[in-house]
């Protein structure tokens, strides 16, 4: 497959596809305060367009990926990335808070499509150790999202000093990858090539097509899914904990705070990189359980640093390895959830993907009980979702997990031209 399409660009353009996501969730954050001021709402009530948004992405992941598997990637991904440019657009300009929540919501489920898609199209394109290096640049790619989308918003709102700045930045976003898919993306779904059967087939049963619910019996998949949920309920945790305990615990200010933030996203970009390398020697599967092994042990030290008062200086250090382990851990269990027939590529992707988000709107409320304890509800989960994670590798996984894909054999193109 790699022959035929330009798989360079294919990757840029995947990449630009999975900040709309992240974008859509981080980069208004700064402007909440002006929110709420602006239509008289408490801070509770602008979280609502967060929560908009997060139901977005898990609908629009599950609608998404059925909607790409059915009508290929290119048609679906333009007219997602068209809602995605006008539901930014009402944003930025939303007389109202419940109109901001509803455009809200429409933004989140057509950004979720583009997230979905831009997995789909590395396994349309590659195989083998080289969709892992795919998934490990693109894993790389989303996160610094985060980061450079709250600073972004924060500087527009020192700049112009209004909250729409940011949605205006945001459909700009929108508006490139609009244009990206339209002028530069083929279509790369296995069933619309010229090559392929201009028979229609007789029409099946959804099981027989490769729908999630028929994907969710393979235990594979099953276990992809179930590992996901852990490693993102994981870096969820963090999120959700770190600006309380480095600023109220520890007294860092905002903007040591940020500068922790951006350093631990290099971190996890950094091992990105070292995974994209190292799935050529070893599997994927096997790199995933010693990143939870690792993470497992990490979350460990998390747990004693708190219970002795350690420094902030180590907690720091641990907060550091533990994105780290992520790094080599998230694009693997994506590149093995990956591995299925073409033709049901959107359907694995959206599974991920709703694995990926769904504890977002649980895992912050769960931080928050007991986060004046000495020892935090947050050092516990950051330790026990990886040692949960461990024990399903170990015990259901098993070789069939571990051993999901097989070692890498040389292909006609270097995994430099594909992760570069």
């Amino acid at each position: 497959m790699t022959d035929r399409f330009p798989v360079r660009r294919i990757a840029v353009i995947a990449a630009v596809l999975t900040w709309l996501g992240p974008f859509s969730m981080d980069a208004y954050s700064p402007g909440f305060p002006a929110i709420g001021q602006e239509f008289g709402v408490s801070h509770s009530g602008v979280q609502f367009t967060l929560t908009a948004t997060l139901v977005g992405l898990v609908l629009g992941q599950i609608a998404g990926g059925l909607v790409v598997d059915r009508f290929g990637r290119r048609k679906p991904l333009l007219n997602s990335l068209v809602v995605f440019v006008l539901a930014s657009a009402a944003c930025a300009l939303a007389p109202s808070l419940w109109l901001l929540v509803v455009a809200r919501f429409l933004q989140g489920a057509s950004a979720a499509i583009g997230v979905a898609t831009s997995r789909t199209l590395g396994r349309d394109v590659l195989e083998g150790h080289q969709l892992a290096g795919f998934y490990s640049q693109l894993t790389a790619v989303q996160s610094v999202a985060p980061v450079i989308g709250p600073l972004a918003g924060s500087a527009l709102m020192g700049v112009g000093g209004s909250w729409r700045f940011i949605f205006a930045m945001i459909t700009g976003l929108g508006v490139i990858a609009l244009l990206l898919v339209l002028f530069r993306l083929p279509e790369t779904a296995p069933d619309r090539q010229p090559d392929s059967p201009r028979v229609p087939e007789p029409r099946k049963p959804v099981e027989s097509r490769g729908g999630m619910l028929h994907l969710l019996r393979q235990r594979r998949i099953a276990l992809s899914v179930v590992l996901m949920l852990l490693t993102t309920g994981t870096i969820l945790t963090y999120l959700a904990s770190t600006s309380f305990l480095l600023q109220d615990r520890y007294g860092l200010s905002p903007q040591g705070y940020g500068v922790v933030f951006a350093v631990n996203a290099v971190g996890l970009l950094l091992a990105g990189q070292a995974n994209a390398r190292l799935v050529r020697r070893c599997r994927p599967g096997a790199i995933a359980t010693v990143g939870f092994a690792a993470l497992a042990l990490v979350g460990a030290g998390l747990l004693a640093a708190f219970a002795l008062g350690a420094p902030v200086p180590v907690v720091l250090t641990l907060l550091f390895a533990m994105l780290t382990c992520c790094g080599f851990i998230t694009p693997n269990i994506v590149t093995i959830g990956m591995t299925v027939p073409r033709e049901r590529a959107g359907a694995a992707s959206a599974l991920l993907g709703i694995a990926q988000y769904a504890l977002g709107a649980v895992g912050a409320p769960i931080v928050g009980i007991g986060a004046d304890w000495d020892v935090p509800i947050a050092a516990y989960l950051i330790c026990g979702y990886p040692l949960l994670g461990l024990l399903v590798i170990t015990t259901l996984g098993r070789r069939t997990y571990r051993d999901a894909v097989k070692p890498p054999k040389p292909l006609n193109v270097p995994i430099e031209k594909v992760t570069s």
